[in-house]
């Protein structure tokens, strides 16, 4: 492995060329790697094609009730799913939390070969 990776873009966007953008980054660039974990967590399950397992399949989660199971649950979900598809970061901590839209997840790591903290938001 070159340390270098590279894939489409998330969000998926045509650039200014007509193109599908792209994203590549070195294990210090931790915008490529912030992605991957946004698109990882809001994937379903089933829904990339020859990729059935890809995703963290929170979305069959949003409509429960927000008690202490279900944040150890999507923590726990988070966490596992990250492990599988983002060997490039190891994570810290997951902090799960309600919102006025939804369930909000913030998810600190480090990257494993540059030791560089940071974390990154979604909402779901």
């Amino acid at each position: 492995m070159d340390g270098g990776y590279k894939g489409i873009s998330f969000p998926f966007r045509i650039g200014s060329k007509g193109g599908v953008v792209m994203s590549s980054a070195t294990e210090m660039e931790l915008t490529h790697i912030k992605e991957s974990i946004r698109q990882i967590l809001l994937t379903r399950q089933g829904e990339r094609v020859n990729e059935p397992t890809f995703g963290a399949g929170l979305y069959n989660l949003v409509f429960e009730s927000l008690d202490s199971s279900l944040i150890n649950l999507i923590a726990f979900t988070v966490e596992e799913a990250l492990q599988i598809w983002e060997p490039r970061i190891e994570v810290l901590n997951v902090d799960v939390f309600e919102v006025e839209d939804g369930i909000g997840i913030t998810v600190d790591f480090q990257v494993v070969r540059s030791l560089l903290k940071d974390s990154t938001t979604i909402v779901i």
